[in-house]
């Protein structure tokens, strides 16, 4: 409830700089959750990596972004697909904490770089990717198969019967793994 949360999170102490310092070196001191998934079984697809220059106008990109119903039933290209995976949830760098290790950067932000987001690709229509269920690596910037099928209908019911979501080239669905973030 909105309410509890309100007044729960109010009048939190915090730590000093040295004691927060002591807090991290103790934390260290433990083996902290992989800082993404990446442990799969069995061969995995290697996407191209689609870091373009920085010269693009990121405000009319956020300017023209639209949330759409309707969508034409083609296929679109593994490029492309490769892009959203990687400018979405994908790594942007890796940075090495003194006391706590690696850590990974993206182009969101998470609490205490910790990101607990995975997502899974239910892939309907992308040329040169069979259709079916998939993990994604961020690691690797790749795919790991969960299963292979069409699962149009499934993508469906799974959205609250919106029927439009059938004819989407690729439906993502994104799972939360909190040990990350409460590891820290």
């Amino acid at each position: 409830e909105a309410r509890f949360f309100h007044f729960a999170t109010q009048n939190i102490p915090f730590l000093d700089l040295q004691t927060e310092k002591e807090h991290l070196a103790q934390l260290a001191l433990n083996t902290p959750p992989p800082p993404f998934e990446n442990t799969p079984q069995g061969p995995t697809l290697k996407l191209p990596e689609n870091f373009p220059s920085r010269n693009t106008d990121f405000w009319q990109t956020l300017y023209q972004r639209r949330t759409r119903r309707s969508y034409v039933p083609h296929s679109i290209p593994k490029q492309t697909f490769s892009k959203i995976l990687q400018w979405t949830w994908g790594r942007t760098r890796t940075l090495t904490d003194p006391i706590l290790g690696p850590y990974i950067l993206k182009t969101s932000p998470s609490g205490g770089a910790r990101h607990p987001i995975d997502v899974y690709p239910i892939v309907l229509r992308v040329k040169g990717v069979a259709p079916g269920i998939y993990q994604y690596l961020v690691g690797q910037h790749g795919l790991h198969v969960i299963q292979k099928g069409n699962f149009a209908k499934q993508a469906v019911q799974f959205l609250g019967e919106q029927p439009w979501v059938e004819q989407a080239a690729v439906v993502f669905i994104m799972v939360g793994d909190v040990s990350r973030i409460m590891w820290k």
